[in-house]
Formats: C-alpha cells, structure tokens, sequence
C-alpha cells in the first residue's frame, strides 16, 4: 500500500495535484498539468477555480446546486480527471501510471478563487472515499 505523509499548516491540508482534460475522444490532446490543491473533508464534491476550468479549456456539463454558507447557488460543474501521486519516491507521471498514482475523473464544481489563494482545487469526499485520510496533530497520511 501507498502512502503519502504531509504537514497541516494553519489547519489546513495542501497538496500538489495533477490534473487533466479528459479523454472523450480518441484525438483529444491528454496532458496533465500541475496545480495546488486543498483537501476538504467538509465538501460533498470538488471544486475548481475557474484558472483551472481556463487553463484546461474544460467544457461545463451543466449547473448543480450547492448549499453555501450564504444560501443556494447554482455552479457550473465540470469533469476533470484529477492524479495524486501518494508515494514521493517515484518520478513516474500519471500517462505511465503505476500502483503510486491515485487517478479518477470526477465532476467538480466552479469555485471563488482569488488571486491570494493558495489552491486550484478542492478535493472533495467524492475524489477522497477513494483513499484513506488519517490526521495526526500536525500530520497527516494519505494512502490508497
């Protein structure tokens, strides 16, 4: 089993992700691209600043409803594949994917960014229930 181990700073977790368009044919232009990425274990999906929806000239696939703090609000969704390489020790990437890259494709939700933001994304539990999150004090592990 994998695992990656990190450091919570100012009680919140970040992390690097890779993320990409994804495939839906089979001439598309498949290229990861690095961005920053904050775990959120509050969030039901995952969300995407809309550098991120730019970046990858993603397409929406339609509005959701998402209870804020504020009230409901209808946001653009987008699919994204998302990569977290949960073991540093390899310099693999995810087209040459191994057991240490952990990839799903998930529907993410247009979030408010701006320019002081240390993130691109939030990974919500939809992306998490596929690995294991455990925090301790100023830690935490992430494994597959």
């Amino acid at each position: 089993m994998a695992s990656f181990r990190g450091r919570i700073e100012k009680r919140a977790i970040h992390i690097n992700v890779m993320l990409a368009r994804p495939r839906e044919h089979t001439d598309d232009d498949f290229r990861w691209y690095p961005f920053r990425a904050k775990i959120d274990t509050g969030a039901s999906i995952s969300g995407i600043s809309s550098n991120v929806a730019n970046d990858l000239r993603l397409t929406s696939v339609g509005n959701i409803p998402v209870r804020t703090a504020g009230g409901l609000i209808f946001a653009p969704t987008f699919r994204v594949c998302v990569a977290l390489r949960i073991n540093r020790h390899t310099n693999s990437t995810p087209q040459n994917a191994d057991v240490n890259w952990l990839t799903r494709v998930v529907t993410a939700s247009l979030i408010h960014a701006d320019q002081n933001s240390s993130r691109d994304m939030l990974l919500g539990m939809d992306f998490l229930q596929h690995c294991h999150l455990s925090m301790y004090k100023d830690s935490f592990f992430l494994s597959n």
